[in-house]
């Protein structure tokens, strides 16, 4: 009958409600990767041009963030973001 087969698609669906989410949080990951390897590959550009912009212990703050950031990479999948 139609209910029954409304019935199966609706616990179809539900085994995969996840999914989703889950692809959102792996194009986070993917989308914070390249700044928190440039700011680790480049980490002498990245303190001058802290130091530019007036932030107090640029070499701290830049490796800082290329941390979180890096740890945002492994969390976003996972979801702990």
């Amino acid at each position: 009958s139609v209910r029954t087969f409304l019935i199966r698609c609706a616990d179809f669906l539900n085994r995969f409600w996840d999914l989703p989410q889950l692809f959102f949080r792996l194009i986070l990951a993917v989308r914070f990767f390249k700044p928190a390897l440039f700011k680790l590959q480049h980490s002498g550009y990245m303190t001058e041009w802290f130091t530019q912009l007036g932030y107090p212990f640029p070499a701290f703050c830049v490796w800082s963030v290329a941390i979180s950031q890096a740890a945002c990479i492994l969390s976003f999948p996972l979801g702990l973001c």
